[in-house]
């Protein structure tokens, strides 16, 4: 017993739509139960033309930030949504924890914004 599919997928190559028929993997049920494939079909595609080759270029340099420095930036970042929201309150006290752990630039725009709240 086997079920007879075809998928029609578009592949984009350069400024040109090709389009390609393809059938997925039959199966055969065995008397057990189990299946196996029964025959496989793959798309004809040229991938000899690749080139993964990025010249050379170097990994990009890290921007020196570590982890703390997200964590107090997300601190940040919540405190910014408690203003939008209307609670003053809230975004107060996350600002002071970001004014206690962040660094020079985190704590002048939470100086900032809390010279908003206020």
């Amino acid at each position: 017993k086997s079920t007879d599919l075809t998928f029609s997928i578009l592949i984009s190559n350069s400024n040109s739509l090709l389009e390609r028929n393809l059938k997925p993997t039959q199966y055969r049920s065995n008397d057990d139960g189990s299946a196996e494939p029964a025959s496989r079909y793959a798309p004809d595609l040229d991938l000899s033309g690749i080139n993964l080759d990025l010249g050379g270029a170097a990994a990009p340099a890290t921007s020196g930030k570590d982890e703390r420095w997200y964590d107090v930036q997300t601190k940040f970042d919540l405190a910014k949504a408690y203003q939008e929201m209307g609670d003053k309150e809230g975004a107060r006290e996350i600002l002071q924890e970001v004014l206690a752990e962040g660094d020079a630039e985190q704590k002048a725009s939470a100086r900032t914004v809390l010279a908003t709240l206020n």
